[in-house]
């Protein structure tokens, strides 16, 4: 199974190094995205940053709970793990993690500790469809931001 690793463009060392030491043991294949991140993993390709990735290359996704890269892979229908990065001094992932548990749209992980059960034993199909609702409103607020310009 092809696996990547993504924390985005800031550092979750610890989700790294975590998945570096799982894979140091599997017959996965991992790459990581480490963004900002000091840790460089041994056990698989790693990159800062790359705004081409294509995420249907991978299995399994494990990830920050980044809305940008949770969106995109339950909009895609791609494999899931999202882990809030709780060392951040905002606690927004800690809620979209949350949020995720509650609709059971992904396999989510408030524990490091329990990633390697949850990969090995994560179920593809247990998972409800993340359905997305467009946001029609976007030029009534542009427009409303705009009138309290003029004023």
């Amino acid at each position: 199974m092809k696996i990547l690793v993504t924390v985005g463009t800031g550092s979750f060392d610890s989700l790294v190094e975590r998945c570096d030491k799982i894979s140091s043991n599997s017959v996965d294949e991992f790459t990581f995205q480490i963004g900002k991140g000091g840790y460089q993993p041994k056990n698989g390709l790693y990159f800062d940053f790359s705004p081409d990735l294509n995420l249907t290359d991978f299995d399994l996704v494990i990830s920050h709970c980044g809305a940008g890269t949770v969106f995109k892979c339950l909009n895609s229908k791609i494999p899931l793990i999202a882990i809030p990065n709780l060392e951040r001094s905002d606690k927004h992932q800690s809620e979209l993690g949350c949020y995720l548990e509650k609709h059971n749209f992904c396999c989510t992980c408030f524990d490091l500790t329990h990633l390697n059960r949850l990969i090995v034993d994560y179920d593809f199909k247990n998972y409800n469809d993340y359905n997305n609702i467009s946001f029609f409103g976007v030029s009534e607020v542009i427009d409303i931001i705009s009138d309290s310009f003029k004023e």
